[in-house]
């Protein structure tokens, strides 16, 4: 019999130390949401990207501060019991490309063709976002309409764009769905939108970012932000000041709205987190790291 292939999959470069307050509720949500596999690439001792380092991420928020109650090995024990729930849906793969001094790098262009090389035969549809990053239909769309849709008119791909919400690290006291806090009326066409591609159609030959994974053939379907997007759990007072250099404004951002469309997932994700995912668990972690 022929393995059925994985009709969704998620594929992500991330920190265990960074993401381990987080990572059960996003992985529970996704696989509520309709995704089959999430393929994990564990970057621990990456010298980091983009003024991050192991200990601090790009926006300057100390996570090993916030952990430091945890070694690393209890990270690692703490990662692999949260994965031990998931019934073999999420794969770990450790990801410690290095450079020519041998440091460690992210290298996500590499983890996604080396993710399609080794898995892609039982892979249809794969999604690359990060761990602060939830996938979400305005509409209410499971994501086989979508993925059906896509697969009828021939195309190979598809761009989604992210709407803004504050800074899940500054909002500890919530489970990330919860949070509220965002920006509404920006445009966030050119600003790292997010590629789903059929596995068959990657194209690892050519240069290319997360924001725009190649494909060998089909055509390109971009969302609107009102059917389908992700929700971007990364606003903080240094994004918030980068945005007026992007935007080219004098005229300075806030969080101007609140949306709720995330409570219809609440209570099934807070009941899946009540182990290595509630709020009271990261409190625990928290307040252990103060001491």
């Amino acid at each position: 019999m022929i393995a059925k292939k994985h009709h969704t999959t998620i594929h992500t470069v991330f920190l265990a130390r960074e993401n381990l307050l987080f990572l059960k509720e996003w992985l529970f949500y996704h696989f509520n949401l309709g995704i089959d596999h999430i393929y994990l690439y564990e970057n621990t001792g990456s010298m980091g990207r983009e003024e991050s380092t192991e200990q601090v991420n790009k926006y300057g928020i100390n996570f090993y501060e916030l952990t430091k109650s945890l070694t690393d090995a209890d990270v690692i024990k703490v990662l692999n019991e949260i994965l031990t729930e998931f019934d073999g849906r999420c794969t770990l793969i450790k990801w410690q490309p290095r450079d020519s001094d041998g440091n460690i790098v992210y290298g996500y262009e590499d983890s996604l063709r080396h993710c399609v090389k080794t898995y892609g035969s039982d892979i249809e549809w794969i999604f690359s976002i990060d761990i602060d990053e939830f996938l979400f239909s305005p509409s209410d769309r499971p994501l086989n309409y979508f993925t059906d849709e896509l697969s009828r008119n021939g195309h190979a791909r598809a761009i989604y764009l992210q709407k803004k919400f504050k800074d899940r690290f500054l909002c500890l006291d919530k489970q990330v769905i919860d949070i509220e806090e965002c920006i509404e009326g920006i445009d966030t066409r050119l600003w790292a939108p997010k590629t789903m591609v059929l596995a068959d159609a990657f194209d690892p030959a050519v240069e290319f970012n997360m924001h725009c994974v190649p494909v060998t053939h089909g055509t390109t379907h971009h969302f609107d932000i009102r059917e389908f997007r992700f929700n971007h759990y990364n606003v903080n007072e240094k994004l918030l000041g980068w945005m007026m250099a992007f935007y080219q404004t004098s005229e300075p951002f806030s969080f101007n709205a609140e949306d709720n469309s995330m409570q219809q997932y609440r209570n099934v994700v807070h009941e899946a987190c009540k182990t290595y995912g509630s709020v009271q668990w990261r409190d625990s972690i928290l307040r252990s790291s103060m001491n």
